[in-house]
């Protein structure tokens, strides 16, 4: 029962991540360049929307951790190459979501400080900055997602 509330709980935090990229991106592409709806998404939704994916993201970490213990486990330590190779593929994928994470967040502050020099273009090199970060997360926690299928089916 342990096991299968771990899993579940890590797909849902993987799902949030994806979602709320999804929904950043639906968001980011809707809103007209230099708009008050551009500033105030920037200035207020995007933080939210960040911190949402920041939160999924240290739950999968730490609920994939107690899934692979429990395939270990289950498994008596002996794992086939090919889920090792998957197994790499999305630890690779999710340090890269990790990082992209990092990128949105820190245009944040960013923008701040290029609206305080007088900057006309820091709203919209933010939402670039965060749009290109939230597509490059959505694509990338996919991949991982189908890949984590494949885990759990193999």
């Amino acid at each position: 029962m342990f096991g299968t509330v771990i899993l579940w709980t890590h797909a849902i935090a993987g799902a949030l991540w994806i979602g709320a990229s999804a929904s950043f991106a639906i968001a980011g592409l809707a809103l007209a360049a230099r708009s008050d709806e551009q500033q105030r998404f920037v200035a207020r939704g995007a933080p939210r929307i960040n911190g949402l994916a920041m939160i999924s993201a240290i739950v999968l970490v730490l609920t994939g951790m107690l899934n692979l213990g429990r395939v270990f486990q289950m498994r008596a330590g002996s794992l086939s190459r090919v889920f090792l190779y998957v197994l790499a593929v999305k630890i690779v994928l999710y340090l890269a979501m990790l990082m992209t994470l990092g990128a949105a967040m820190r245009s944040t502050p960013a923008m701040r400080f290029d609206l305080e020099q007088g900057s006309r273009d820091a709203v919209p090199r933010a939402m670039r900055t965060m749009l290109r970060a939230h597509i490059a997360t959505l694509a990338m926690g996919s991949i991982a997602m189908i890949l984590g299928l494949w885990l759990v089916g193999s």
